[in-house]
C-alpha cells in the first residue's frame, strides 16, 4: 500500500495541468469576447496577434508539458519498481509544491527572480529524485 503514496503527487501535478489548462481556456475565451482576438486566431499555435496576458497563460501550460515528464517517469518508475519511500514521498510532494507555487507566481504577479528560485528549487529536488532512484536500482 505505501508503494500507491508516490502517485498520489504524480496526480496531483497532473491536476495543476489541468487546473491551467482551463485557466488557458478561460482567458482566450475573455480575450475573445473582449474582441482582443478572433477565434481562427487560435488556428496554429504560433501567438499571432494573442495579448500578453493570454500569450503567459499558454507558454506556462506548455511548460508543464517539459521538466513535469521528467517528475511523472521518476514517480511511475519508482511505483513499478517499488522504490517508495517516505523520502521519495515528501520530495514529490515538495516538487509539486513548488511547481504550484511557481504557476502562481507565473499566473499573477510574474517576479521573475521570485519564479525563477521556485522553478529551481523544483529542479533541485527533481534532480534528488532521480539520483535517489538510480542508487537504489543500480
Amino acid at each position: 500500500m505505501q508503494n500507491l503514496q508516490i502517485l498520489k503527487p504524480l496526480f496531483a501535478q497532473v491536476g495543476l495541468t489541468f487546473g491551467v489548462l482551463m485557466w488557458l481556456m478561460l482567458v482566450r475565451q475573455l480575450a475573445t469576447i473582449r474582441g482582443l482576438v478572433k477565434i481562427s486566431d487560435f488556428a496554429t499555435s504560433a501567438g499571432e496577434g494573442e495579448p500578453a496576458w493570454v500569450l503567459q497563460v499558454r507558454r506556462h501550460h506548455t511548460n508543464l508539458f517539459e521538466w513535469p515528464v521528467v517528475f511523472y517517469v521518476v514517480c511511475l518508475v519508482i511505483f513499478v519498481t517499488g522504490n517508495t519511500d517516505e523520502l521519495m514521498q515528501r520530495m514529490a510532494w515538495g516538487y509539486v509544491a513548488c511547481r504550484t507555487l511557481h504557476a502562481l507566481v507565473h499566473l499573477t504577479f510574474n517576479h521573475v527572480m521570485t519564479r525563477f528560485s521556485c522553478f529551481l528549487i523544483s529542479q533541485v529536488i527533481l534532480i534528488g529524485m532521480v539520483w535517489r532512484l538510480a542508487e537504489r536500482l543500480f
